[in-house]
Parts: C-alpha cells; structure tokens; sequence
C-alpha cells in the first residue's frame, strides 16, 4: 500500500515538473520576443524620431542641403517598418492604448513636417520657424512621451516576468528534493522486500 503511494506520488512529482518545466520555458521566450525585443524597437524608433527633429531644424535654421530632407524621409520609413514588427509583440491592454495614442501623434507630426518643408521649398523659412516652434514641438513632445510610456511598461511587465520565472526555478527546485527523497525512500523500501541487506564496509585503524 505504501509502495502504492509512493508511485502515485511520483506520478504527481512529474506532471508539476513537466508543468513548471513548459511554463519556465513560456517565460523565457516571452522575455525574449515580448520585451526585449520591443524594448529594443522601441529604442530605435525614439532614435529616428530624434535625428528627424534635428535634420528638420537643420533645414529651418541653418538652410542645409536638401538631402536632409532625403533622410527624414528614409527615417520616415524605418520608423514605420520598426514600429510595425512591433505591434507583432504581445500588448497589455495599458500598452494597446499608448500604441495607438503615439500613432495619433506620429500622424499629426508628420502633417507639421510636411508643412515645414513645403514652407521652406517656397523660401517660407520664417513661417516655418513659427510651425516648428508651434503645433510642430508639442506633437513631437506627445509622440515622445507616448514612446517613454511604452518604454516604462517594458521595464513593469519584464519585472513580473522575472519574478515569474523565479518562482517557477523555485517550485522544480522543491520538486526535485522531494523527488529524491522519496527515490531513496522508495530504493530502501525495495531491497526490504527483495530481503537486500546493504553491507557496510568500516575501516579499522592499523
């Protein structure tokens, strides 16, 4: 009855094990795809972002090449391509809605822009300092701030992760005690019933 037990428990051991085993590796591998990677896109779009506000005020106070203007829009696209791969990440509900509140204000800079630049092909160069001063700085500032707010949940959300991912070590770490005690427990009851005497060997001093 007790070697019935016994078994049944291991049984248990190894179904927890498998468990804890299939839900470590789910953590790890959202880490990897849902946080550090997107913390990583992120980052990339803030850079984009920032060297397209600078080539812009090139252009509206130091009247630079027009390749600037080649570049904004090549940034253009790598922001868009970037933030694409990552809306494929899995979003919280909290990261759905500033995703969509930077993409309201990605939108409404890049009417300023166009302006900007349209101004500044007609020579415009001072009603284009007053839109890059303007309606051009507060979106920029919302489209930054919406990135920052991304950013901070990254950081909240791979902090649960991790404490996640250590209770799962924590429970296998348990589970292979018990399995090895009741392994011992088991191997002892075994040569018991087979009438399997170990022999200990002592040592005497010569």
């Amino acid at each position: 009855m007790l070697l019935m037990v016994s078994l049944i428990l291991l049984n248990i051991i190894v179904v927890v094990t498998t468990y804890n085993l299939k839900r470590l590796s789910e953590s790890f591998s959202s880490i990897l795809n849902d946080r550090l990677l997107p913390s990583t896109e992120i980052a990339l779009i803030q850079g984009y972002c920032y060297q397209n506000r600078l080539d812009l005020e090139d252009m509206v106070f130091n009247k630079s090449p027009e390749r600037l203007k080649l570049h904004i829009q090549k940034n253009n696209r790598l922001i868009d391509s970037t933030f694409l791969a990552y809306r494929q990440s899995y979003f919280t509900e909290e990261e759905t809605g500033h995703a969509t509140q930077f993409k309201k204000a990605l939108g409404e800079y890049r009417q300023h822009e166009a302006r900007i630049l349209q101004l500044l092909s007609i020579n415009q160069a001072e009603q284009a300092k007053e839109v890059f001063y303007g309606n051009s700085q507060r979106a920029f500032a919302g489209m930054i701030t919406e990135l920052h707010q991304l950013s901070g949940i990254q950081l909240k959300v791979g902090k649960n992760l991790h404490a996640e991912t250590g209770q799962n070590i924590l429970v296998i770490k348990l589970v292979a005690y018990c399995s090895l005690c009741l392994s011992i427990f088991l191997a002892a009851r075994l040569l018991g019933v087979l009438g399997i005497k170990p022999n200990l060997v002592t040592q005497k001093n010569g």
